[in-house]
């Protein structure tokens, strides 16, 4: 009898232990039998850095200026360019899943893709016939000289114009990447995972600058239209290489994760225009070209070049049962080598091929291929299911 009840006791205890044990053991997925597929679904807040543009694109002049609109003019005042684009805070998502090949949880496999939402900023300006100032786009002439040019039709009679000229900036970032996982080690609270794959990027950018000018003349109303637009986009294909470390309490988990590529950029340039004018007194045209975008840089170019893209992410992760987790991380990254719409300007313009005309003299704009760097980084929200 005495035997029987020691046995009971040992089995008892032995069930409490193990039980309590396993509830550990499985919020911090430290042993074999855990799970092997897991799946996180992210809410993402992003910053990309700011867009260069260091090319004045709108200002507004004094009718008074020998120059109206001209940069240093007394009254000439710079309205849109010339500094740097905020694109604000960008809304996204990212996904992730994966599946340990093995019980053990030695080698596995995960693929993760993000997408960010475009972010278009734009600004719009206006003047009318019964102003002092006008708007125009200051430029500079191949000899070295300030000035201004706007598509103005040169009439009999014809009154001062009514103005809207505006700047449209895009940009849209997304990615994805594929990884094997290597364990290299794992405790009760530690677990260290070495990563091995492939990394896509993509940034699509855009800076678009367009003009509607009216004004009466004889006869009735003449019109112009005009838009200059200068397009990049940059993609990555590469391999990466990184390490990531869990640290596991009851119900909290720590990531930390660096990774970095090693790859190819795939950059494109696109700039095109075209201007419309109409008049009474001449049937509607359209030429090729309006003021930074003409006959000399229009096209699209491609380059290809090296480029490197680190990578870290944090992450913290409270789990509210045995399968499901909340989650937030940081995550942050650089890219270089990659083409943006506001370097790509020449405001150099030979106004002789204006309009259809022939070009006398340096062939400007050019075309331009300027490189720069890039920051992005964004904080997460999520959660994570494992089955």
């Amino acid at each position: 009898m005495n035997i029987r009840i020691t046995w009971l006791l040992t089995g008892l205890l032995a069930m409490s232990g193990g039980f309590k044990g396993t509830i550990a053991q499985d919020i911090v997925g430290s042993q074999p039998c855990q799970p092997r597929y897991w799946a996180t679904s992210e809410y993402l807040m992003g910053w990309i850095q700011d867009g260069p543009n260091s090319v004045p694109l709108i200002a507004r002049g004094s009718l008074s200026d020998p120059l109206p609109s001209a940069l240093g003019q007394p009254g000439t005042e710079v309205l849109a360019g010339g500094n740097q684009v905020d694109y604000g805070l960008l809304h996204g998502g990212r996904v992730s899943v994966g599946k340990w090949m093995d019980p053990c949880q030695t080698f596995g496999l995960e693929a993760t893709g993000f997408l960010m939402g475009k972010s278009s900023p734009a600004s719009s300006f206006s003047s009318a016939s019964s102003d002092a100032s006008s708007l125009s786009v200051p430029i500079q002439l191949p000899n070295g000289t300030e000035t201004s040019i706007f598509a103005l039709v040169n009439a009999p009679g014809a009154s001062l114009p009514d103005e809207r000229l505006s700047v449209e900036h895009s940009s849209q970032l997304w990615g994805a990447e594929g990884n094997l996982i290597f364990n290299q080690r794992r405790t009760c609270t530690w677990n260290v995972d070495g990563l091995l794959g492939f990394k896509h990027l993509n940034l699509n950018e855009a800076l678009d600058l367009n003009a509607d000018i009216r004004r009466d003349v004889t006869g009735g109303r003449a019109v112009v239209l005009g838009e200059d637009h200068f397009g990049t986009r940059s993609e990555f294909y590469g391999s990466t290489v990184g390490v990531r470390g869990i640290r596991s309490g009851r119900r909290l988990q720590w990531t930390t994760s660096g990774a970095i590529g090693l790859g190819v950029n795939a950059n494109e340039v696109n700039i095109s225009g075209n201007r419309s004018q109409s008049s009474p007194s001449s049937p509607a045209a359209t030429t090729p070209g309006f003021v930074f975008s003409e006959p000399t840089n229009i096209g699209t170019f491609q380059h290809r070049s090296f480029s490197v893209v680190p990578e870290c992410k944090l992450g913290l992760s409270y789990w509210l049962r045995f399968r499901l987790a909340l989650d937030v991380s940081y995550s942050a990254l650089y890219w270089n080598n990659v083409v943006r719409p506001g370097d790509q300007i020449d405001r150099v313009v030979n106004p002789t091929q204006r309009g259809g005309g022939t070009l006398v003299g340096d062939a400007r704009p050019q075309p331009l291929f300027h490189r720069t760097d890039l920051w992005f980084h964004a904080v997460g929200f999520g959660v994570t299911y494992r089955f």
